[in-house]
């Protein structure tokens, strides 16, 4: 199936609350597979819900298989329709970045372990418990599908950091973001809250 195009914040379709899908046909199935490529498709993306490709929908893929912080803990692929945490334990804050939100990276408070419930492709019901890294993505998928963007959720503008693509390497890099001197603005940080997520960039 082809590689779809991720949406950009502000774009309106992000800020939906994705609806409920009612019964699983094939359109269901391309829709997944389409999410499974573009996740494939995006440098170092572990996920990816529907809204980013622009279907309000309550569907998420997310695979941390592949990445150094989940290839020892993990479920591989997980292709989740419907799905919903169930329960949540302990708290731990985690630098997340987004396809969606380019160029911006930030510190959230995300649950350590959860406990979640979906349909697969096939209608079988499946519940897990997810942990560590697997357990942010989820809960960083599944609010795009409440039509969530991770800055949104980001109280101290202190913790947003400005790091152009090619910066990457450098940023991961032995964890040099922990003193990462790019730090959003509170003029950029307002621009990114009203929606102006270009004008933020300027």
């Amino acid at each position: 199936m082809p590689v779809q195009p991720i949406l950009k914040y502000p774009h309106p379709v992000l800020k939906k609350l994705c609806h409920t899908v009612v019964q699983i046909d094939q359109s269901i199935h391309d829709l997944v597979q389409d999410l499974v490529d573009t996740m494939h498709e995006g440098p170092g993306s572990v996920g990816v819900a529907a809204s980013q490709i622009g279907v309000t929908l309550r569907v998420c893929v997310v695979d941390v298989s592949k990445n150094r912080h989940g290839k020892d803990n993990n479920h591989g692929l997980l292709r989740m329709i419907n799905p919903e945490i169930t329960s949540r334990s302990g708290l731990a804050t985690m630098r997340e970045g987004c396809m969606s939100v380019p160029d911006y990276t930030g510190d959230v408070d995300r649950a350590t372990e959860i406990t979640l419930s979906f349909s697969e492709p096939d209608g079988t019901h499946r519940e897990i418990t997810a942990s560590g890294f697997e357990a942010v993505a989820i809960q960083h998928e599944m609010d795009h599908l409440d039509g969530l963007r991770f800055p949104e959720k980001i109280t101290d503008d202190d913790k947003l950091h400005w790091v152009l693509e090619d910066e990457f390497p450098q940023y991961r890099n032995q964890e040099r973001w922990r003193n990462w001197d790019k730090k959003c603005s509170r003029k950029q940080w307002d621009l990114i809250k009203s929606g102006k997520l270009n004008d933020a960039l300027q």
